[in-house]
């Protein structure tokens, strides 16, 4: 089951597909297309891997921006 999210102040964050077993923190990535689980299990440090959350944190975040400022924009 699908359940929506909540960001800060009740605003929609997204998607929760609730109860899952995948260890998203090491697949997050992977999904991404960054790099392989391989990869990440023999090279990567976890201090890479935060910093790979991060990027897609931010990718993410600058996306949702444009996406809402060409909302406002059409308005």
């Amino acid at each position: 089951m699908v359940r929506r999210r909540q960001g800060p102040g009740g605003q929609a964050g997204g998607y929760d597909p609730g109860p899952t077993n995948v260890n998203w923190y090491l697949w997050r990535p992977v999904a991404a297309r960054i790099t392989t689980l391989e990869e990440i299990e023999t090279h990567w440090s976890l201090c890479d891997l935060a910093d790979a959350h991060e990027a897609l944190d931010i990718q993410s975040e600058a996306e949702r921006w444009a996406v809402d400022n060409r909302r406002g924009k059409q308005s």
